[in-house]
């Protein structure tokens, strides 16, 4: 977890003790008075970034679900034939729904400015494309598609490289860093939190 938090530059006792002079960690009431504070700016952006796979994934899932009802005794037979299939189906499947979820649990915690929303979003980065890897090899062996076919699926990599960008917004971002962890620069701390006519001797938590 250190290894973790140093990499991504996320930690709040690390931080204090190792570096008390990189971040300066204000109370709630003087890190609300900034205009850095809250979900607007880019912060939006991010947000319509985590909504918009969201409402996709649903609408894939549920006409998934409607296409397979719909044929019906044939799916069924296929699977039965074609186990590997039916497996595949059900774990992807499954994936939609808890990412779904677990989407849904990033937007709250940002919506809420709450602490863990960096570590939240990154671990969830990390894990959904960990396993987007793992499924893609297996799709590919069930299937019998060639993995070429599959890194030509330039939608794919426009995801990956959208959650790369949204990945160095939530770590670096200021108006993300004083919202949800109440910190900033001290090199920032001129421009927005002092010139607010701010009592430093108060800013600390």
């Amino acid at each position: 977890m250190l290894i973790f938090n140093r990499f991504f530059d996320i930690g709040d006792k690390m931080e204090k003790k190792n570096n008390p002079e990189q971040w300066v960690y204000l109370n709630n009431k003087i890190a609300k008075k900034s205009e850095l504070y809250g979900i607007s700016g880019w912060a939006i952006f991010l947000l319509i970034a985590i909504t918009v796979p969201v409402i996709l994934n649903v609408t894939v899932l549920m006409e998934l679900i409607s296409s397979i009802n719909a044929i019906g005794e044939s799916t069924e037979e296929f699977f039965k034939e074609n186990p590997e299939y039916g497996l595949l189906y059900l774990v992807l499947s499954i994936q939609t729904l808890i990412f779904t979820v677990l989407s849904l649990t990033l937007i709250y915690l940002l919506v809420t400015h709450k602490e863990s929303f960096q570590r939240f979003f990154i671990a969830i980065l990390v894990i959904e494309l960990t396993l987007d890897v793992i499924l893609s090899i297996w799709m590919a062996n069930v299937m019998n598609i060639n993995y070429s076919d599959i890194l030509k699926d330039i939608e794919s990599f426009i995801l990956y490289l959208n959650g790369v960008i949204c990945l160095f917004y939530v770590v670096k971002s200021k108006r993300i860093n004083l919202t949800t962890k109440k910190r900033i620069r001290e090199k920032y701390l001129d421009v927005h939190i002092l010139e607010n006519g701010n009592n430093t001797e108060k800013m600390y938590d």
